[in-house]
């Protein structure tokens, strides 16, 4: 009861907010261009440059990764 206390009030003092995960920044070759780039983790493996192509935006953007 005592520790779920404590859990509680530290939940009113931060606003309700768990600690955001830790991203694990890596430098990545990118699956379009195969260039690399600083990828946020490991779902993260097309580059902002490829990402702001016509093809990526359209939905055709495996007619470029080979």
């Amino acid at each position: 009861m005592l520790k779920e206390k404590a859990e509680y009030t530290e939940m009113w003092k931060t606003g309700y907010k768990k600690e955001k995960p830790k991203i694990n920044k890596q430098k990545r070759e990118c699956m379009s261009c195969y260039q690399p780039f600083i990828s946020e983790g490991i779902h993260n493996r097309v580059c902002l440059a490829c990402k702001s192509t016509g093809y990526w935006k359209t939905g055709n953007d495996y007619n470029i990764m080979k």
